[in-house]
């Protein structure tokens, strides 16, 4: 079956969205960087909307809950035991009260002479005393979490092993109860516990061990990486751990959640409220006002002319350029595919399966987060085609009645060429994937677009590195990020690219996030981003671009981009609906942003980091003194010079025609250059232009890389009339791979972009 595609009924039953236009509701981000309290969980409940989660055929309601909502016995006990253990055998949609996620666990990397309690008390936890929020000690709790695996005893165990003792028959008796099926089962029969013998002729279980049972079945999640990273090793004593393993350390991640508020209530009065019963706490969450975020919708106007006379890109261009690495700079065709994380509105996985455009090969399966549930398949997969970093599940199909549904299959497209890569993706293995992310949640029956998505996202690329190069996002929100500088920490390797919206105004005077993280490198000091805005066939910015010489870096394509959209038929009579991928041509910042993506998870695959390819895109971008205040590299993106970073790239006037041309070989014999009366090493040269200002003013215009080595992802740029460089020669060698060498002087250079170099 080509093109078409019968679609899971459960998607649409579980992402229908009631309007189709973004609603905004007041809403509340919550920070919790530790549990979440039961005054505080019930007061979530009382003014927040509730929130639509996906069940799986055959799966309980509970496993949707843990995996949005951790394991709070106080909100489970809000559903009722009864609800969560219900299942059946059709997928089905459930509306459950609002709630927020308690504080993860965090990776930490065992060190050299570590054991476990040195690692707990390198993270904050001393030892014997516990933590704050915790009635036992941590070594007892850790134990308790474990479930008496060998892998995670401490040295102080003997005192809690035998089930002769008061302590060590509680011990057991939790050990015997807390595993990870019939969650509710297990806290109806503790919080029974409170009120009745455990088993006739024992004491009832201790306030202390009540609470530590509730404490411990919320952080199963530590339990089950702990066994999986722990026990595969051959270490006998895991007071000797082996340097380089990770351990999960409990509380240690803040986690945010978004609760909307229902239409009675008053922002500032909920917040005090909130932070009145979260008073209780130890460690009390943080209350701020959300933002809007709307995602970055493709546009009809503001191009001239018409689809089909108009190519935003060569298919052949990329195809030849990455032969010519090959025959003229000696760099070998990428050997292994590196993957853009596409954050958007999901996709559905039946038209990759049957629709023509997409190769299965090109989609990346994620590996799944810590404590994701098994929603759209019903098996624990330890990889799943896509995640919702929303919902935290697997299901990722896009919704339905959403003005943007097919939003995220656009950009998908748009990364993988569309149509006019559609013939190489079969014939040539690009060394460009996909994975699939959502941003999508659902409250009080409305589809909204969650920011702190990408956070979740950058933590996530920590489980396979190496695997996600770029993340795609096209969404705008009102205020930073939540957690993502702390989430850059753990995403080594990642680049961020991101669409500078639809509207045209300079971002510098504009609150809009993630875009102010991208143009000049000082703005996100841990975290590279490229933000893009788009421009016009004949070059000049498209009218309905942001802009900014600060935080935009570049312009790409953004009219007539060629990528797929969806089309789904009525309900056939068995009620099942037919899906299917068609071309289709779209236009906006949100389009030029995956061609960037393209492009720099192709020199990913070569291996360049994610500074140095923020790098390469701003030094082989068409500068163009038009588009100074428009962007900080003040040009257009160019697929093709990008590409040939082991080449030098030079053009010069030529009798009054602009001649280009490709070389290989050092650009100067001598040991620095000078530049506008100034020596510089050659390595540091990244680009060099000469354009004319408008008082007539001859200005070379140049590029240079951080000298600093504890900075290197800084650059910035310099410039100086014409005459101040006068006698600055650029020696080429290697004429399109001959044996040919050139001297283009500073008076006839139009723009030199030397090879990439470390």
């Amino acid at each position: 079956m080509r093109g078409r595609a019968r679609k899971r009924t459960f998607a649409a039953c579980c992402l229908a969205a009631a309007t189709a236009t973004p609603v905004f509701a007041q809403s509340v981000t919550v920070e919790a960087t530790g549990d979440i309290g039961p005054a505080l969980t019930a007061k979530i409940a009382e003014y927040g909307l509730p929130v639509t989660v996906a069940v799986a055929p055959n799966k309980t309601l509970l496993d949707a809950i843990v995996a949005l909502c951790g394991n709070n016995p106080t909100y489970l006990s809000l559903i009722g035991t009864e609800r969560l253990k219900a299942t059946s055998t059709a997928a089905r949609a459930e509306t459950v009260p609002a709630c927020v996620r308690p504080a993860s666990p965090a990776v930490d990397t065992v060190r050299s002479g570590d054991t476990l309690t040195k690692v707990l008390a390198r993270n904050g936890f001393s030892g014997q005393s516990g933590l704050s929020s915790w009635p036992v000690s941590t070594q007892q709790a850790i134990t308790l979490a474990c479930a008496g695996t060998d892998a995670c005893k401490t040295e102080d165990t003997s005192r809690w092993e035998s089930a002769t003792t008061d302590t060590g028959f509680e011990v057991n008796w939790l050990r015997s109860n807390l595993r990870i099926e019939g969650l509710g089962d297990r806290i109806a029969r503790i919080q029974e516990g409170k009120a009745a013998a455990v088993e006739p002729g024992k004491a009832p279980l201790s306030k202390d061990m009540q609470e530590t049972a509730l404490v411990v079945m919320s952080h199963n999640e530590f339990a089950k990486l702990a066994n999986r990273n722990i026990v595969s090793t051959t270490v006998a004593n895991p007071n000797k751990l082996s340097p380089g393993m990770d351990i999960l350390v409990p509380f240690k991640q803040p986690e945010y959640s978004t609760v909307y508020l229902k239409d009675a209530a008053t922002l500032p009065a909920v917040i005090a409220d909130f932070q009145h019963v979260a008073a209780e706490s130890a460690q009390p969450p943080t209350f701020t006002s959300s933002p809007d975020a709307l995602l970055v919708s493709p546009l009809e106007d503001g191009c001239e002319g018409t689809p089909s006379e108009y190519r935003p890109f060569s298919g052949e261009d990329i195809i030849r350029q990455i032969g010519l690495n090959y025959r003229l700079g000696g760099i070998s065709p990428p050997k292994s595919r590196k993957n853009v994380l596409v954050l958007d509105t999901g996709l559905d996985e039946d038209i990759v399966k049957d629709s023509v455009p997409f190769p299965d090969s090109y989609f990346h399966r994620i590996a799944r987060p810590l404590g994701a549930s098994p929603v759209a398949h019903g098996v624990a997969d330890s990889s799943v085609f896509g995640f919702n970093f929303a919902t935290r599940q697997d299901v990722v199909q896009s919704p339905e009645g959403f003005s943007d549904r097919w939003h995220g299959l656009n950009v998908v497209g748009a990364i993988l060429g569309g149509a006019e890569l559609e013939d190489y993706r079969y014939a040539v293995d690009l060394p460009v994937g996909v994975a699939i992310g959502s941003l999508m949640s659902f409250a009080g029956g409305e589809a909204r677009i969650e920011p702190n998505s990408l956070s979740a996202s950058l933590n996530a690329t920590r489980a396979e590195p190496g695997s996600i190069s770029v993340i795609n996002a096209s969404f705008m929100a009102g205020r930073p990020i939540d957690g993502l500088r702390e989430a850059a920490d753990n995403a080594e390797g990642v680049l961020l690219v991101v669409a500078a919206g639809n509207e045209p105004r300079d971002l510098e005077g504009w609150s809009v996030w993630p875009a102010r993280y991208g143009g000049d490198p000082a703005n996100s000091s841990n975290l590279t981003t490229i933000t893009v805005g788009g421009h016009r066939p004949d070059g000049s910015i498209w009218p309905k671009s942001a802009w900014s010489s600060k935080y935009v870096d570049l312009l790409a394509p953004a009219c007539h981009v060629p990528t797929y959209t969806g089309v789904e038929s009525a309900a056939d009579q068995n009620g099942l609906k037919h899906i299917s991928a068609e071309r289709a041509v779209e236009t906006g910042t949100s389009l030029s942003a995956p061609i960037v993506s393209m492009v720099a998870t192709i020199l990913s695959s070569y291996g360049l980091r994610p500074y140095e390819i923020k790098q390469r895109l701003t030094f082989a971008s068409d500068f163009d003194p038009a588009l100074i205040d428009k962007a900080f590299s003040s040009g257009r993106l160019n697929i093709r010079r990008t590409l040939a970073f082991p080449l030098d790239v030079a053009s010069w006037d030529e009798n009054g025609k602009a001649r280009e041309g490709y070389f290989r070989g050092s650009f100067s014999s001598s040991s620095t250059i000078s530049i506008c009366g100034k020596s510089y090493a050659p390595g540091r040269l990244g680009k060099l232009s000469r354009y004319r200002k408008a008082n007539g003013d001859e200005v070379v215009r140049f590029w240079l890389k951080s000298e600093n080595p504890d900075t290197p992802q800084l650059f910035a740029y310099k410039e100086c009339t014409i005459g101040e460089s006068s006698n600055t020669v650029i020696s080429l060698q290697g004429v399109a791979g001959s044996s040919e060498n050139m001297d283009i002087p500073i008076s006839r250079l139009i723009d030199f972009v030397p090879a990439f170099s470390r």
